[in-house]
């Protein structure tokens, strides 16, 4: 079975780091495959290709406050195996070919960490759809009132300017 390996346990500033650069390398035997999220130019390529995947990855958020779990997100990689074989491809620069000679424990891991550089890239289309989609409702902002009629706003006038006078 060939050495495999996932990228060492890192620290706060390094999780960081990951969030603005999220890279993945993995070693599978004596190849370091990286995969990367993608840009911006080459994501809108990916999104157009994805689409299938991406309109599943939606519906998995329709309930609102409820994000997909782990075993979730798995399902849909397996549902869309073709395609995101294809996306894993472009991401880490390799053949399809070169993935379809790896075991499957590690094409799983490859899969993993394909997502995990990449589920921000997905997301945030879901969440720009999420939030294009959302039903208009009420501003937010304070009900309006009613306002006084004329002879009761008149009165009200009148009382405050008879102040009691200083004694």
């Amino acid at each position: 079975m060939p050495k495999t390996s996932a990228a060492p346990k890192k620290g706060a500033a390094e999780t960081e780091l990951e969030i603005l650069h999220p890279d993945r390398e993995v070693v599978i035997a004596d190849q370091t495959f990286v995969l990367r999220e993608y840009g911006f130019a080459e994501g809108l390529l990916v999104r157009a290709m994805a689409k299938p995947f991406l309109m599943d990855l939606y519906a998995m958020y329709a309930e609102p406050g409820r994000a997909p779990t782990f075993a979730e997100i798995a399902d849909l990689i397996d549902a869309h195996g073709e395609l995101v074989i294809q996306l894993i491809a472009r991401s880490a620069n390799v053949s399809v070919e070169t993935l379809n000679a790896l075991t499957d424990a590690d094409g799983e891991l490859v899969a993993v960490n394909w997502w995990l550089a990449n589920s921000g890239f997905f997301t945030r289309w879901v969440m720009r759809r999420l939030v294009a989609n959302r039903p208009a409702g009420p501003s937010g902002g304070p009900a309006s009132t009613t306002p006084s009629s004329a002879p009761a706003t008149d009165a009200a006038l009148r009382n405050s300017d008879a102040s009691p006078s200083a004694s």
